[in-house]
C-alpha cells in the first residue's frame, strides 16, 4: 500500500527550537498589502529574513528583454524600508548598461545589500556576455570596494562558464560570490566540491526544487553527506518568482514547506510528487549552518529566534 502523508520531525527539532531562517534567494516584488501577506508567510515558515533579488522583466516573462531592473529595485527597497529587519535587497544590471556600476554605488547609500547577475543563465547568455568580460569586471570592482556579496548564475557543468567564473573567483578574492542552485551541478556534486575546495570566497544555495531537490530525493545519502560536509558553504533558498501578488497552487507556504521537509525529514509528501519522497534528515548543526549561520557571516543579517513547529519528534513514521 502506498505511504501517505507523514507528519513532522527532525534531528534538529528533537533538541528544541532553532533560530529563524535566512532565506537568501527569492525573486519577489510586491505591493504594500501583499508585502504584509508575505510577512505572514515568513512568520509561519520561520523565515526571519528574506533576500529579495532584483529581477529583469526576463525573469517574469522570457519574451521580454533585460529591462525593468531599476524600477524593481526601488520597489524592493520600499519593501525593505517598511520591514527593515525582514528583507535584504540585491541589485542587478546588464553588462550593456554602462551606467550600471555608478548606479550600484549610489544604491549602496539607499540600502542595497548585494549584487545579482545572470550572465551564466542560458536564456540570457548571448545577450549578457561572458562572466569575465571587462564590463563585468567593472561590476565586480564595485562589489569589492563596497563589500557587497555577489550572486551570479553559473552553469558549472559547462566548461566555458566554469572557466570564466573561476578566473573571476581568483581575480577578486575579496568578493564573496554565491553561485546559486548548487552552481547548476545537479547530481555531479564532485564538481562543486572541487570548486569550493579551491575557492574560499565561493558559496552556494540549495534552491530551486527543479535544480536541486528533484535530484536530492533520488540520491539522498549522497546529498546528505555533501550537505553535512559543506554546510558552512550552503544556504537556504527556494528561488521563487512572484510579482505583484502571492501565487496560489502551489502557494509560497507549500513551496517553503517542501524545501524545509527535504532538509529536515526522513520521508515527506507534498505537491511535488504523488509518492512519498526521501528527505535528507540533516542533523541540527548542519541545519543551523544552512538556515542561518553561514548566511549571517555573509550578509551581516540577524536571524532572531521565532518559534518551533508544533510537532512530536516521535510522530515521524509512515502511515500505511
Amino acid at each position: 500500500m502506498m505511504m501517505m502523508a507523514i507528519g513532522w520531525a527532525s534531528l534538529a527539532e528533537a533538541a528544541g527550537p532553532i533560530a529563524g531562517i535566512i532565506d537568501v534567494h527569492e525573486h519577489i516584488v510586491l505591493t504594500g498589502p501583499q508585502t504584509e501577506s508575505l510577512i505572514a508567510v515568513m512568520d509561519r515558515e520561520r523565515i526571519a529574513t528574506m533576500v529579495l533579488l532584483d529581477s529583469p522583466d526576463a525573469t517574469f516573462d522570457e519574451d521580454e528583454g533585460f529591462e525593468g531592473y531599476d524600477e524593481t529595485v526601488m520597489r524592493q527597497l520600499a519593501m525593505k524600508r517598511r520591514y527593515p529587519q525582514r528583507f535584504g535587497v540585491f541589485y542587478t544590471f546588464p553588462s550593456a548598461d554602462a551606467d550600471g556600476p555608478r548606479k550600484a554605488r549610489a544604491l549602496v547609500g539607499q540600502g542595497i545589500d548585494g549584487l545579482k547577475f545572470y550572465n551564466g543563465l542560458p536564456m540570457l547568455r548571448d545577450e549578457l556576455g561572458p562572466i569575465d568580460s571587462p564590463a563585468m569586471y567593472a561590476a565586480y570592482r564595485v562589489a569589492r570596494d563596497a563589500k557587497l556579496p555577489t550572486i551570479i548564475h553559473v552553469e558549472a557543468l559547462m566548461a566555458d562558464e566554469r572557466g570564466e567564473f573561476e578566473r573571476v573567483l581568483n581575480d577578486f578574492p575579496q568578493v564573496t560570490f554565491i553561485c546559486p542552485h548548487l552552481c547548476g551541478v545537479q547530481g555531479s556534486l564532485s564538481v562543486l566540491d572541487a570548486m569550493l575546495a579551491a575557492h574560499p570566497n565561493l558559496y552556494t544555495d540549495g534552491g530551486p526544487w527543479h535544480r536541486v531537490g528533484a535530484f536530492a530525493v533520488q540520491e539522498p545519502e549522497k546529498f546528505r553527506a555533501f550537505y553535512i560536509a559543506r554546510s558552512d558553504r550552503i544556504m537556504f533558498a527556494s528561488d521563487t518568482v512572484l510579482e505583484d501578488e502571492l501565487a496560489s497552487g502551489p502557494d509560497l507556504d507549500e513551496i517553503l514547506d517542501c524545501e524545509r521537509n527535504l532538509l529536515e525529514t526522513k520521508y515527506f509528501a507534498g505537491f511535488r510528487s504523488e509518492d512519498v519522497m526521501t528527505g535528507l534528515y540533516l542533523p541540527r548543526a548542519t541545519l543551523e549552518d544552512i538556515y542561518f549561520r553561514t548566511a549571517s557571516k555573509i550578509f551581516h543579517l540577524n536571524a532572531a529566534p521565532i518559534y518551533q513547529r508544533e510537532t512530536d519528534a516521535d510522530s515521524f513514521r509512515p502511515a500505511s
